[in-house]
């Protein structure tokens, strides 16, 4: 009997460890903005809609992992633009390289303070990153009440904004796979507004 408590004794001691350095090992990135206890952040929606990023296989070897790098190790934010009007874009969730992953709060919420850009009903909206090797996969969805988020359509890296006047929300999604389109390399994410009016 003294040796099973034994032995559970230490099982129970090295799971302790293991979940002690799990945890010291484990970066913590928050968002300056993000109050505590506000709802799902972005990155729990982006990562439900895109797979968690995982280490390339073996076989891919580090440029695999290296791949999507910016030079200044940051998630490069997209250039959203209408005609002549720039539409600024915050950066939202991402994982990135050594980054690990930020779970900025959600939608609308990191846009508080920033002016949406004011654009014309039917304006050609168009997105592009400067950054190489361009993302495996790009979305873009409108952020709605009750931060529904709706896909929007990209022709060519472009939509339509609406026609009816009013403020509307966006957020943009990018993704890095290896070759092979099996792993995640790296995600990030971007939340933009314009006035159509």
């Amino acid at each position: 009997m003294s040796i099973l408590i034994k032995y559970f004794s230490f099982m129970a001691v090295l799971l302790m460890g293991s979940l002690l350095a799990a945890c010291a090992a484990k970066p913590s990135e928050e968002h300056p903005l993000a109050p505590v206890g506000e709802a799902k952040g972005a990155a729990t929606e982006f990562a439900d809609k895109i797979e968690s990023p995982q280490s390339p296989p073996a076989d891919q070897g580090p440029q695999a992992a290296k791949q999507a790098a910016s030079p200044e190790g940051q998630p490069p934010l997209p250039s959203v633009q209408t005609g002549s009007t720039t539409i600024p874009a915050v950066q939202s969730s991402y994982c990135w390289d050594t980054l690990g992953c930020g779970d900025y709060v959600g939608g609308k919420a990191l846009l508080n303070g920033t002016a949406p850009a004011v654009i014309n009903p039917g304006d050609r909206v168009s997105i592009a990153l400067d950054y190489e090797p361009l993302p495996s996969k790009v979305s873009v969805s409108e952020i709605r009440e009750d931060n529904v988020y709706v896909p929007v359509d990209l022709l060519n890296g472009a939509f339509e904004a609406p026609k009816k006047k009013g403020v509307y929300y966006y957020l943009y999604e990018a993704t890095w796979l290896t070759e092979d389109g099996k792993y995640t390399l790296n995600q990030t994410s971007a939340v933009f507004a314009a006035e159509v009016k």
